[in-house]
């Protein structure tokens, strides 16, 4: 099985649909202001227009973002999974020695004694 490349659909299809939602946002307003106000012009119609078009290229976006997830999780669904681990009876030498691990002991003359030496001043 072929797969499709992911990251460049969803990439693009990301970019399109936060371009044409934030300026075909931007465009609905100036067309919404300009078409209340007293003295109405045609470019009221014109930037409505391109609102619809920026929201159209947004749309466009949203769905190849879902193109570029839906590629993506399939690739990843296809994965093989990890090797199950072997019971717990039969270990190699890596866990045997992990099994019989002890830390390094402390120090005596880092460890706190409640006996006081001759020499040592009193607190």
């Amino acid at each position: 099985m072929e797969f499709k490349r992911s990251a460049g659909v969803f990439a693009t299809g990301f970019v399109l649909a936060l371009i044409g939602y934030i300026l075909g946002t931007i465009f609905a307003i100036v067309s919404a202001s300009t078409a209340s106000s007293y003295y109405r012009s045609d470019s009221s119609v014109a930037t409505g227009i391109v609102a619809f078009i920026c929201f159209l290229v947004a749309l466009v976006g949203s769905i190849m973002t879902v193109v570029g997830l839906y590629r993506a999780l399939v690739k990843i669904d296809t994965l093989p999974l990890p090797a199950p681990a072997a019971p717990e009876g039969a270990m190699n030498a890596t866990q045997t020695a992990a099994a019989h691990y002890s830390p390094p002991q402390t120090p005596a003359h880092l460890v706190y004694s409640e006996q006081r030496n001759e020499q040592q001043p009193p607190i």
